[in-house]
């Protein structure tokens, strides 16, 4: 859709960087008490309080620290080995519940240093690259068959490669890869090693899949756009700006493994494009809005405009707020990308950290989240978004209130019948788990094994 503002940089050879890789060093009904806590909670959140108390399991309804490895798997128990391994994506299993399974193990990892999360990994990951079209002998709308997982969408026959899906399977992987091949310990056991050399090398093919979709613009930014024509209801308009952080999560791992400066400058000009629609907010935080400001889903489109063919008209555009939940997926590119230093401060990191409290809400049963990150819009039933307030725990360092909030957040909304949202909440616990072991020692010595 945009014309190129400079020549695009050569796609990396598929094995280039291992060697790089494996010298790298470093790694990488409530009761009463309860209900007083959550005001105390939600008082300092609102103020952006550093120090504002603690969570306790004692007067919880589970009994559950949601930091502890304990409550993620009694939460892990409660998927029941879910979602199935022997899944393909038409449905968006892989990309919305098996993504997060395996972002939380490998959190998890990181959190504890036991290899038990790795083997887990590495059971669904292998899994996963089993369900690609060209494991299967399947092809897209196109007819080609790629390294990827397309979906089937509602009102649709076809499958098609989206890349929000690509980059929620791919992005684990290539983080995986990159741990494990800079983990001297880790990138000298040959099963991990290998493992994470396939890992990079089919996030490179997933990533590759969606090069036709990406443009550069005069501003300096880039964003991923739907193909015209693809059986997708909006075709031909750009990403949503999480749709494409998903993807800038999966360049970013690859950019730290490889070198290559093309990851890193998808990377930067993201966050160049969400920068430019940043706006500030009560309380130091920021907003931006859930579509680039200067995209087609934001201003609306007339037949005149010739922009999609399976939505010919769309008005007015959609100029709403970004949601609570799909924001936590940029909240992990952008804390990522400032740790990496590539783009951002630690002044920007503060500001994002406290938009978490614009959507923390008192109702009758507890804390919950309105939709949207600027603390409007709907209180969505049974946790619908709460589930993804653990994901924003990866800022929790200039935002302490987001440990707690969460801790009484899961502890209303845990151990719930809908399994997508179990998913997300195990792989918030975990992040949960990490930002709580940061403040701790790993165990010395060799890895402890599991209880």
């Amino acid at each position: 859709m945009y014309a190129a503002e400079t020549d695009k940089l050569p796609t990396p050879s598929r094995r280039s960087f291992f060697l790089l890789a494996a010298g790298a060093a470093g790694g990488l009904g409530l009761a009463a008490s309860a209900g007083a806590a959550r005001a105390d909670i939600l008082e300092a959140a609102r103020g952006g309080i550093r120090s504002i108390g603690t969570y306790d399991p004692a007067a919880s309804r589970t009994g559950l620290d949601f930091t502890t490895r304990e409550a993620f798997e009694a939460v892990e128990d409660h998927l029941d080995g879910g979602p199935p391994l022997d899944v393909d994506n038409y449905a968006g299993m892989l990309g919305w519940q098996s993504s997060y399974v395996l972002q939380a193990q490998l959190q998890m990892y990181l959190a504890h240093r036991d290899v038990h999360f790795l083997d887990r990994f590495i059971e669904r990951a292998d899994a996963i690259l089993a369900m690609r079209d060209s494991e299967l002998g399947r092809t897209d709308y196109r007819g080609l068959s790629l390294n990827g997982w397309p979906r089937v969408w509602s009102g649709f026959t076809e499958p098609v490669h989206t890349p929000v899906e690509t980059g929620m399977i791919a992005r684990p992987m290539a983080w995986f890869a990159r741990v494990v091949l800079q983990t001297p310990m880790l990138a000298s056991d040959q099963r991990f090693r290998n493992r994470a050399e396939v890992y990079a090398e089919a996030s490179i093919d997933a990533l590759d899949i969606h090069e036709e979709q990406w443009g550069e613009l005069p501003n300096g930014g880039g964003i991923y756009s739907f193909t015209k024509g693809s059986p997708y209801p909006y075709d031909g308009i750009e990403c949503a700006y999480n749709m494409n952080h998903t993807l800038g999560s999966t360049a970013l791992h690859l950019a730290a493994l490889t070198g290559e400066p093309s990851y890193a400058d998808k990377v930067r000009r993201m966050c160049r494009l969400l920068e430019s629609d940043l706006d500030s907010a009560p309380g130091g935080a920021y907003t931006w809005s859930y579509q680039w400001s200067g995209s087609w889903g934001y201003r609306g489109w007339s037949p005149e405009d010739e922009v999609s063919e399976n939505t010919p008209e769309h008005q007015p555009g959609n100029t709403r707020p970004e949601d609570f939940s799909h924001g936590a997926l940029s909240m992990e590119f952008v804390a990522q990308a400032q740790q990496d230093g590539i783009a951002f401060t630690g002044r920007d990191v503060r500001a994002f950290a406290h938009t978490f409290n614009n959507a923390i809400v008192e109702t009758d049963y507890g804390l919950d989240v309105t939709r949207f990150i600027d603390g409007t819009g709907e209180i969505r039933a049974e946790g619908r978004d709460a589930s993804a307030a653990g994901a924003w725990a990866c800022l929790y360092r200039h935002n302490r209130a987001i440990i707690p909030v969460t801790q009484t957040l899961y502890d209303q909304f845990a151990f719930t019948t809908n399994p997508a949202r179990t998913s997300t909440m195990l792989c918030g616990i975990s992040q949960l788990n990490r930002a709580a072991a940061l403040g701790r020692p790993h165990p010395g010595g060799p890895f402890p094994p599991r209880p």
